[in-house]
């Protein structure tokens, strides 16, 4: 994980079938920036939001983002923004793995 700034090649990560893949790719006070990856059927379980604003962009894929019981189908190069505390619970049910970033700010790490 890059500490400080620079460029990073987000990188194809193994995966199991039973949970999801993560990668930290930058921890910096203002923003924290995961890469997620999901084969069909995993998920990441309902949560709360946990930073001001969270971002989130399909690189690849198309997977089912519920934000405060909505469901909202994102494909590639669909973005998403949510606040502290929104409700958040996200799926893939198609065969096509689903790769995608998250963006915190500021990072939840540093309160």
């Amino acid at each position: 994980m890059a500490k400080k700034g620079g460029m990073v090649t987000i990188e194809t990560l193994a995966f199991n079938t039973t949970g999801k893949a993560r990668k930290g790719v930058f921890n910096q006070p203002q923003a924290l920036v995961n890469y997620l990856h999901l084969k069909q059927g995993q998920e990441v379980p309902k949560h709360l939001a946990n930073a001001d604003m969270v971002y989130l962009m399909v690189l690849q894929g198309e997977g089912v983002f519920n934000f405060e019981g909505q469901d909202h189908i994102m494909k590639h190069g669909q973005m998403a923004a949510v606040s502290r505390g929104t409700p958040m619970h996200i799926t893939n049910q198609k065969p096509q793995d689903l790769s995608f970033v998250v963006i915190k700010v500021p990072n939840p790490e540093n309160k």
